[in-house]
């Protein structure tokens, strides 16, 4: 039975270049082989050890560092009510002027009669006395001006009749009888800004806080119309703020004169990262 050889034995080595030039570089390189697998191996052991090492380093300093724990705080707070706005001017409506009524003054042509037949009223003064006589309005029946005014209808009142004005304007809290009011009063305000405004995650991981203003008009019914941003800080936080605002339940609605009116509104928000 053949004895089994090592091929990369120095022994198997001597067998296949018996006889030959040993000097020659074939020689060496198959005599020292095994050295070399050795150290190769060596190195890739090392190598691998290393890298694992190196990993469980990384993620005890990097992977498992505790991340920093943000809470979101809302402050809320009631802006300065703004100028108020000038009122509206109101049309005036102008009673119609009558035209006046002038006297009329009817003139009878002289009637010639034998002197026998005069009467005294019927002679003609003078004219010295027509200067000093005061002109005397006829009661007697006669034509007027066609264009003339009827003195009748003079008795009668002119009644000027119109719509009645309804009133759209937006109003200032300044100067406002009974100003709109949250369900609840302003404590449940806070609570429900509170429970409903998420922090955005971009702004969070970017470190981005600030206040943001939002500006909205409380409708005659208490509902919320035209919501606009009055002083913005992020896109992120701006779009969030106006979202919860719209969400918002309706309002008691203000009243000026006893009558439900539309009024502007402000709400800040606070977003803060601790």
């Amino acid at each position: 039975m053949a004895r089994e050889i090592n091929l990369t034995s120095n022994e198997w080595c001597n067998i296949i270049f018996e006889g030959k030039n040993k000097e020659y570089g074939a020689y060496l390189l198959r005599k020292e082989s095994s050295k070399r697998h050795w150290t190769a191996f060596a190195m890739v052991t090392m190598l691998v050890i290393l890298t694992f090492s190196f990993s469980k380093i990384s993620n005890k300093l990097f992977l498992n560092k505790e991340k920093e724990i943000y809470s979101d705080v809302i402050e809320i707070t009631k802006l300065p009510p703004p100028e108020k706005d000038k009122e509206p001017i109101r049309p005036q409506i102008e009673t119609p002027k009558s035209k006046p009524v002038f006297p009329q003054i009817k003139f009878i042509a002289p009637v010639i009669k034998p002197d026998d037949q005069v009467r005294p009223e019927d002679e003609i003064p003078p004219a010295s006395v027509l200067t000093e006589t005061q002109a005397v309005i006829s009661d007697r029946n006669a034509e007027g001006d066609i264009n003339g005014v009827d003195p009748r209808t003079l008795e009668t009142n002119t009644e000027i009749t119109g719509e009645k004005i309804e009133d759209n304007d937006v109003h200032n809290m300044v100067g406002l009888e009974i100003q709109p009011s949250f369900p609840g009063g302003e404590a449940e305000l806070m609570k429900f800004l509170s429970e409903n405004i998420k922090y955005p995650t971009i702004p969070q991981e970017n470190n981005v806080q600030g206040k943001v203003t939002v500006q909205f008009v409380i409708g005659k019914d208490g509902s919320i119309e035209d919501v606009q941003i009055a002083k913005g800080v992020d896109r992120y936080l701006d779009a969030e703020a106006m979202r919860v605002i719209k969400s918002m339940p309706k309002w008691i609605p203000g009243k000026q004169g006893g009558r439900a009116v539309r009024v502007k509104y402000y709400v800040p928000v606070n977003f803060k990262l601790q």
